[in-house]
């Protein structure tokens, strides 16, 4: 039996755990978190759009309570991959295998920024003034939204543009408030094939929003509105004694997630140019099959999605963009996923599809976010803001 300690209670953390227990009987699964809930991070975008901020939490020993895995309050710091051992500030914890998801930390920015609840907030705070303004004073504004394309993942911001724009209809206030998408990326979605760049750029025209491309970063702050929200650059956190840094500060793992031979880093972390719940589910199956498990011990299906392949869903405001990889698919440079389909459908997109962990948060009621932000900006009397814009069957990739 081997010892397997994962470090990180966030979702790729959580993923991990949940895979290699359930697909690892025979070995034993430690996860250790610094907190004791689990934060749903890729909802942060609905709160600025007014979906309740309660939802964002739940209890990681609740979660779990029905799987082989202990869960260990504590701070890691540092491993000694001689020793097999990791130093936590409640005790040092042994083990065979260690798998390791500390995530990434955004740098400072002139603008404001949505990857903590707090700043969510802050941001919702000051967009309901302009909403407000524009409602009761017919007071013009602007709102640009800037995202850079390296060491950062720009989806989010595509998302939350669409989703301002969409409560922007819901308000009546198309004419006064405008939405610009800033990107140093040179089309829309610049990691996935490109004819993924199409579909978002009509969706965009459908709500109203200006888009400019391949901005340069050194004159981002020279773009500028009443308010300003930046999904910038992310830099990896780091744990001491943990090897495999490159020269940018990621962790550049083999095709497996391996930056050692008994080590793996998943999760935000990790080299790859994707930040987003889909990945971690990719990641965390590689790692599975890499330690002799196999992908038929999860089941058939996860959800909706078929075991041997990872979905990422874009919400659009009131369409939702699904694309479809399989699991053995190389998420490298040029693109993303040469053997994807894609489909636009008006259902809420389901924001940790094909995960364990999202299936285990459904069914704890931790999830509606995107659901409840479907239903506000679609209320009977709104205007149908897919109207005349064709619908995009199932294809794959040239």
């Amino acid at each position: 039996m081997r010892r397997i300690l994962v470090i990180g209670g966030g979702i790729a953390g959580v993923e991990s755990a949940l895979t290699l227990a359930r697909g690892l009987s025979d070995d034993h699964v430690t996860l250790l978190t610094h907190s004791d809930v689990l934060r749903v991070m890729p909802d942060l975008v609905y709160v600025p759009t007014g979906v309740a901020a309660h939802r964002m939490e739940v209890p990681v020993r609740e979660l779990l309570a029905a799987e082989p895995i202990d869960v260990v309050l504590g701070e890691v710091a540092s491993i000694d991959l001689a020793e097999h051992v990791a130093r936590v500030d409640t005790g040092d914890i042994a083990f065979d295998i260690v798998v390791v998801a500390p995530g990434a930390a955004p740098l400072p920015t002139s603008g404001l920024q949505l990857q903590t609840l707090d700043q969510a907030e802050l941001v919702r705070d000051r967009l309901d003034e302009v909403f407000a303004g524009a409602t009761a004073e017919d007071e013009r504004a602007s709102i640009v939204v800037r995202t850079c394309a390296d060491d950062a993942w720009g989806p989010p911001a595509y998302e939350f543009v669409a989703l301002l724009a969409a409560r922007r209809c819901m308000l009546d206030v198309e004419r006064l408030v405008s939405v610009t998408l800033v990107t140093a990326e040179l089309q829309p979605f610049q990691w996935f094939e490109p004819h993924v760049a199409d579909v978002v750029l009509e969706a965009f025209t459908g709500l109203g929003v200006e888009l400019a491309t391949g901005v340069p970063e050194a004159r981002f702050d020279d773009i500028i509105g009443d308010v300003v929200v930046d999904f910038g650059r992310l830099e990896a956190r780091h744990v001491p004694g943990l090897p495999g840094r490159d020269e940018h500060g990621w962790y550049a793992t083999d095709s497996d997630g391996r930056v050692h031979a008994d080590a793996f880093v998943v999760g935000d972390a990790a080299c790859h140019p994707f930040k987003s719940a889909f990945a971690v589910a990719w990641q965390a199956r590689r790692m599975l099959v890499a330690l002799g498990g196999s992908l038929d011990s999860l089941g058939e299906r996860v959800g909706d999605v078929p075991i041997d392949a990872i979905e990422h869903h874009v919400d659009l405001g009131t369409s939702t963009l699904r694309i479809r990889m399989p699991v053995d698919a190389k998420l490298h440079d040029p693109w993303l996923g040469h053997d994807a389909t894609v489909h636009l459908d008006d259902a809420p997109p389901d924001r940790l599809a094909g995960l364990l962990v999202g299936v285990e948060l459904t069914r704890a009621g931790g999830r509606s976010a995107a659901h409840a932000h479907r239903a506000l900006v679609t209320r009977p009397g709104l205007p149908h803001l897919t109207a005349g814009r064709p619908r995009l069957a199932s294809h794959p990739t040239p």
